[in-house]
């Protein structure tokens, strides 16, 4: 009660409250930025680190920093996770996934901002496959492939894709489209391994919308519930099979 003896007008009040709004906002945006992993391997900390538990914790943003990281920042931060390796550990790469998805914070609250997809989206239509040739090594080739297979995972999530609206739908499915074609276009530097998750994402979102061709392809192909489901790479007639339904459901997106 005594705080409002200093205003003598509730318009005054008012518009206190709403500069320590601004400045409480502008703070936090401060605040937020690209988690950088400070303790990693070769860092003096990491040396005194005596378990894999250990080492996987340190890897965990603080909460304190977590909640109020902006969704761009958080995207960013799940990119550079130092042990996406991990995913090779399950049998797919969803369940490899759901291997990282418990070990790491970041994973967790992403699938929870409401704002994932469009962040999400927003860095992979600006990548292009086709710059895999621009590397003359294998290793380089694996690295700039992953990164591809790192995204498009993280978009064929559930939680994630069942915030996409119309719009970002239609430009998500477009460019997974173009994409993949690029990829089977690019087969001596594109595996099979690098087209599941376009498919795996594609799936889903028509698994979440059931289009009449979604129906008509899972009762052609009884593979594509696995491939959807749990990410096994199946034959390759499947997966042009989902891509060419996720094209015919493309033409009933766009308006």
């Amino acid at each position: 009660m005594t705080t409002f003896l200093f205003f003598k007008t509730k318009k005054q009040l008012l518009v206190f409250a709403f500069f320590t709004f601004l400045l409480n906002a502008g703070l936090l945006a401060q605040q937020s930025k690209v988690w950088d992993y400070p303790i990693h391997y070769g860092t003096p900390e990491w040396e005194k680190l005596t378990t894999f538990e250990e080492m996987l914790n340190a890897y965990n943003i603080p909460d304190s920093l977590l909640k109020n990281m902006t969704t761009k920042d958080l995207v960013a931060t799940c990119l550079k996770y130092p042990n996406w390796v991990l995913i090779t550990f399950g049998d797919t790469y969803q369940e490899g996934y759901d291997i990282i998805s418990k070990l790491f914070n970041g994973f967790k609250e992403l699938e929870q901002r409401p704002d994932a997809a469009k962040e999400l989206i927003d860095i992979y239509c600006k990548m292009d496959p086709k710059g895999i040739i621009e590397f003359d090594t294998p290793v380089k080739q694996g690295t700039f492939c992953l990164q591809f297979t790192f995204i498009e995972l993280l978009i064929s999530q559930n939680k994630i894709l069942r915030t996409l609206n119309k719009d970002s739908k239609t430009l998500v499915v477009k460019t997974l489209t173009i994409n993949y074609d690029i990829k089977n276009g690019l087969n001596n530097y594109y595996s099979m391994h690098s087209l599941l998750p376009i498919c795996l994402a594609l799936g889903r979102i028509m698994e979440i919308d059931k289009p009449l061709i979604y129906s008509s392809l899972l009762t052609s192909n009884s593979n594509v519930n696995n491939i959807i489901d749990k990410g096994y790479v199946s034959d390759k007639n499947s997966f042009d099979q989902i891509i060419n339904a996720s094209k015919i459901y493309l033409k009933q997106l766009e308006p």
